[in-house]
């Protein structure tokens, strides 16, 4: 019979499911595919909740809306914020 408080590590041979890595890349994807298939209409918008929150809807988060000229003209390599 043990002694002492029981292991808390798990079994060798536990399953936690996919790494971290791989649902980060995973969620990446399935952005990258959202924002290249969705409609216009859902791109402009996603561009203005992120004008109207102060950030640049092409340059990204931390690029202000104001530093990169009028986010409205602003076009991005892929297209995917052309308006």
């Amino acid at each position: 019979m043990p002694t002492g408080p029981p292991d808390p590590s798990p079994p060798v041979e536990a399953d936690f499911g996919p790494s971290h890595d791989a649902i980060t890349a995973e969620l990446l994807d399935l952005t990258w595919q959202f924002l290249t298939h969705a409609p216009p209409a859902v791109r402009a918008e996603l561009g203005q909740f992120l004008t109207d929150h102060g950030q640049h809807p092409v340059a990204g988060l931390g690029a202000p809306a104001s530093s990169t000229g009028d986010p409205r003209r602003a076009r991005s390599i892929s297209g995917v914020f052309c308006q």
